[in-house]
């Protein structure tokens, strides 16, 4: 690019940038009336929590060792769980607040403490997991097991076909690691019993 390009260019974007503020500001007053109880539409809850568990399972930054769920009461999001990164916390209460009809957030997810302990039991734990067992689960964004880690005990969330998937899960990680306590605490989706 030649100067007579360059200028131009650089002259439009200083003339817009007040625009961009000017459009984040009305994006951000609109997003406070929205939480202050003035929704478009009247939406009944269910419609919400499907809208909430979207916000939550689509987040592109979910990994293996967050667990976060929640619930819409009346308009309110209740939101609970455990990221390992403080700035997942944000993004994902963002989320929840940006859902139409929701007035308030309950924050009830907890930032798990730094240790080096923990980071090495998760990994410990997460190739327990998928290496070899459940590997067709490994390539997955959002795989269907998460697991968390706090203090040296590692906690299995998320949801398996079968009661086998469940069992074979705990013991992997039980017998492959060097948790302390292994709790387990996958739903099975089927009805199958193993």
């Amino acid at each position: 690019m030649n100067r007579k390009t360059i200028l131009p260019i650089a002259t439009l974007l200083f003339l817009l940038a007040p625009l961009g503020q000017g459009a984040f500001a009305l994006s951000a007053s609109a997003t406070i009336r929205h939480q202050a109880g003035t929704p478009a539409v009247s939406r009944s809850d269910a419609q919400m929590t499907d809208d909430l568990a979207d916000a939550l399972g689509n987040y592109a930054f979910t990994e293996v060792y967050d667990w976060v769920e929640g619930s819409v009461d009346h308009g309110v999001a209740s939101v609970a769980g455990f990221v390992v990164q403080p700035w997942h916390k944000e993004v994902l209460l963002a989320r929840v607040r940006r859902i139409p009809g929701v007035r308030s957030v309950r924050d009830g997810i907890r930032v798990l403490p730094v240790s080096i302990f923990d980071d090495r039991l998760r990994v410990a734990a997460r190739r327990a997991l998928f290496g070899r067992e459940f590997q067709q689960w490994s390539r997955l964004g959002n795989p269907p097991i998460h697991v968390v880690v706090d203090r040296g005990v590692v906690t299995l969330y998320g949801e398996v076909p079968s009661r086998v998937e469940s069992t074979l899960a705990g013991s992997l990680v039980r017998t492959r690691t060097s948790a302390l306590t292994v709790v387990n605490r996958l739903n099975v989706t089927s009805g199958r019993r193993g």
